[in-house]
């Protein structure tokens, strides 16, 4: 009887032990949301230090995304994965990346809904491939669907990513055949 009672008695040590386990873990994972979800209230606006693109339009260079001024923007020519690319200067932290679609003002036709798969990722490389391939390098922070409003601002939140890039590419797949890449201003958020 006394055997029975011990292994009652271990089988609910045991049994308690594993709750407490499960609860650990379920502790650990709403604390990585919790850091991972807050990390953007303790970042510093990340200074860009130049801009690229995969190409140019007309007078509508790279620089003009990171000049502050969201009344001009950066085009590119039409690809078919037109990117625009931030050189933050050395590998840094990124936790949010805010988009600052392109807004003609007077024009409210034109064209806002251009941007659309717009994948955002962070890497230590630029893209070496064609503006005809997709850029997979580095840690995807966001994706956005699309398609986009004129003066939309879109903000993308991530745990942070470590990378000297920002790049920011339309990766339709060439679901629409070929299209441009016009944006006011790109900036980000992170730790040095």
């Amino acid at each position: 009887h006394v055997v029975g009672k011990l292994d009652e008695l271990k089988q609910d040590v045991i049994s308690r032990i594993d709750t407490v386990d499960g609860k650990l873990d379920d502790l650990n994972k709403l604390l990585e949301k919790v850091i991972t979800s807050t990390s953007f209230l303790f970042a510093v606006k990340l200074q860009a230090y130049s801009a690229i693109l995969s190409s140019i339009r007309s007078n509508f260079p790279a620089s003009k995304c990171i000049d502050g001024n969201t009344g001009n923007f950066c085009h590119t020519s039409k690809e078919k994965y037109p990117w625009l690319a931030l050189d933050l200067g050395k590998s840094v932290r990124v936790s949010s990346v805010t988009i600052y679609n392109r807004d003609d003002g007077n024009r409210q036709d034109c064209c806002g809904q251009r941007l659309q798969d717009l994948e955002i990722r962070i890497s230590d490389n630029l893209p070496t491939t064609p503006a005809s391939e997709s850029f997979k390098g580095g840690s995807k922070l966001g994706f956005f669907e699309g398609p986009g409003e004129n003066g939309e601002v879109i903000e993308m939140f991530s745990k942070p990513l470590a990378g000297r890039y920002v790049v920011l590419m339309n990766n339709s797949k060439g679901r629409h055949g070929a299209d441009f890449l016009n944006l006011a201003e790109v900036t980000c958020m992170g730790y040095s």
